[in-house]
């Protein structure tokens, strides 16, 4: 069995969905910075309030002076940084709404600077800082992300145990079909064994792995879906034909993760329905 990128997405919210993991993430960007507390942290991440709006892994301001947006990334893709801007638009646009601001008054509007980190799982070879006129000759709005890989990171800080969690994973993701769920059992005992988010996992052992079996169980749906688009695109041969084949398939996939009883957010981000709609399932 292949590699689980939803496995790695829902650990990263996981933890980065607790003030305490999302401190150890600020400690590891910025370890001069001894004083932050957890309540010096506001955990802002983009959630999924009708289908077409974005979401992101992670964001968080601090103090008021930093806006730390984090995505996590098994396969390199060049179109993060897009992604990016279209997660820093989508909070400016929520906050000036919830700050009841006024874009067109004379006086500046004063924000939070943001600031873009993309924690890179996979094994190729990537640059350590990433910008947008990298790739674009004449674009008048620069942005840049500093790239945390394994190469760069502190043993046993929040990225490292990460990653090195991630590592685990797709060694032992390989063992599944034949010993199935032992092979998820095997996998965060050897995180543990190694320290890797030690504590988490020691407390919610089991829960850790009944979320690993049902995102495994999940990647077998989905090539279930996308075989049965396949199929059913040659089958019928038309644009409509193919349209309703892939919305009820979507349906059903979202039926199949709500028995599993699989967190709604996590529903929304791989099938593209609403809360509303998948509630109505």
């Amino acid at each position: 069995m292949k590699e689980n990128r939803l496995v790695k997405d829902n650990m990263f919210i996981t933890l980065l969905s607790q003030k305490k993991y999302a401190l150890h993430a600020y400690q590891a960007l910025y370890p001069e910075q001894q004083d932050i507390s957890e309540s010096d942290i506001e955990i802002v991440t983009l959630k999924n309030v009708i289908a077409i709006n974005p979401y992101n892994d992670f964001c968080m301001v601090v103090k008021d002076q930093q806006l730390i947006f984090i995505e996590a990334q098994s396969t390199f893709s060049e179109n993060i940084l897009l992604r990016l801007e279209l997660y820093h638009s989508e909070y400016l646009k929520r906050y000036i709404f919830e700050k009841d601001l006024d874009v067109y008054q004379k006086n500046m509007i004063r924000i939070t600077e943001p600031i873009f980190y993309v924690v890179y799982t996979g094994e190729e070879n990537v640059p350590e800082e990433i910008h947008l006129s990298d790739y674009y000759d004449q674009i008048s709005i620069d942005l840049k992300a500093k790239v945390i890989y394994e190469g760069n990171k502190e043993t046993n800080d929040f990225f490292y145990q990460y990653i090195t969690f991630c590592k685990i994973i797709k060694i032992y993701s390989k063992k599944i079909q034949q010993e199935g769920i032992k092979a998820l059992e095997k996998a965060v005992d050897r995180c543990i064994e190694l320290n890797i988010f030690q504590e988490f996992l020691a407390s919610h052992k089991g829960e850790v792995v009944e979320m690993l079996d049902l995102l495994f169980n999940q990647e077998r749906i989905t090539e279930m879906t996308h075989k049965t688009l396949r199929e059913e695109g040659k089958a019928e041969g038309k644009a409509e034909g193919k349209a309703e084949g892939k919305v009820e398939t979507i349906r059903k996939t979202a039926i199949a993760m709500k028995k599993d009883h699989m967190d709604i957010q996590l529903i929304i981000r791989y099938t593209g329905l609403s809360q509303e709609e998948i509630e109505q399932l």
